[in-house]
């Protein structure tokens, strides 16, 4: 008669266990290496030592003069930089985004080693695709007469 009162809680049991298991293992926890930091690129060289093997997450301008290959185009080190001129030093080693370019907004992902970012993630913002609706009519046909490279794939209005 108690085994079959026992069964119930047993099988509870083992349910609501491997119910705490599942939840726990897709928590990431504040010591995961995997926890990224996202922070501005001031903060970030202040403290540079504290972030080191530690995955974090900056965005900032490329700093015009700053790019160079060391081996060859898929080892490409550049600076970003804050307005208030706070530098960090990035290490990109796959295909530069078709939008890099100096003096653009990056956003960079990956882990400091050595007090460089490794990056694993580069995402470069194109601005003619933020920058046109702020611009008048002038100040478009200028932009667009400077950066044809943005204006490959874009059908011609149609005037009626």
């Amino acid at each position: 008669m108690k085994s079959r009162r026992f069964f119930p809680f047993l099988i509870a049991s083992i349910i609501a266990v491997i119910a705490v298991m599942i939840v726990k293992s897709s928590v990431p926890s504040a010591e995961s290496t995997d926890a990224r930091f996202a922070m501005t690129i001031s903060d970030l060289a202040k403290n540079l030592e504290q972030y080191e093997g530690k995955s974090v997450r900056v965005q900032g301008n490329i700093v015009p003069g700053s790019v160079y290959a060391e081996k060859d185009e898929f080892d490409i080190y550049f600076e970003l930089s804050h307005e208030d001129g706070e530098k960090v030093k990035v290490h990109y080693t796959k295909h530069l985004p078709d939008p890099f370019k100096e003096g653009r907004s990056a956003i960079a992902e990956g882990s400091i080693k050595n007090g460089v970012i490794e990056c694993t993630t580069l995402t470069v913002k194109c601005p003619s695709k933020y920058k046109r609706e702020e611009l008048n009519e002038d100040d478009y046909d200028r932009y667009k007469s400077e950066n044809p490279e943005h204006f490959k794939n874009v059908p011609k209005p149609v005037v009626e």
